[in-house]
């Protein structure tokens, strides 16, 4: 079975929002799985206020990335907050945090990097293959 996860980019200047999760002891974009029926843009957002408190709106793509091993679609959104506040935590997040995209934390999801690379970039519409490091993949079976 096939799954596609949409991801906000949410910046202020230089820094980017990112969500230590819940669930590992990650930080991460936020967003999630795209639902049936459900467009990018409609998942970005529903993501981005589940996960934060913001309501954002999506200025531009930056890719889509596909991992073919585990049958798995990510696609990156660059976002700007239009209001909400901020949440302290939620079901999903544990924490989030404005980070320097030049300074990013040690303890972020692998592909992570490499697109926040392409977002400090300015790099648009992007279609690559990535492959999840083995670390990952052996923590995922261990914790599902």
């Amino acid at each position: 079975m096939s799954t596609t996860g949409v991801f906000n980019a949410i910046l202020r200047s230089n820094d980017i929002l990112l969500v230590k999760r819940r669930d590992l002891p990650l930080w991460d974009l936020p967003g999630g799985r795209l639902d049936d029926n459900e467009s990018i843009e409609a998942c970005a957002t529903r993501e981005a206020q589940e996960e934060t408190g913001f309501i954002v709106s999506i200025t531009e793509k930056t890719g889509t990335y596909t991992d073919s091993i585990r049958k798995d679609t990510q696609v990156i959104v660059k976002s700007k907050i239009i209001s909400g506040e901020a949440i302290k935590e939620g079901p999903e997040t544990k924490e989030l945090k404005f980070f320097s995209m030049n300074k990013l934390p040690i303890n972020l999801v692998p592909a992570r990097r490499l697109q926040i690379g392409h977002v400090r970039k300015g790099q648009q519409n992007l279609s690559m293959d990535i492959t999840e490091n083995r670390l990952l993949r052996l923590l995922r079976k261990v914790l599902n």
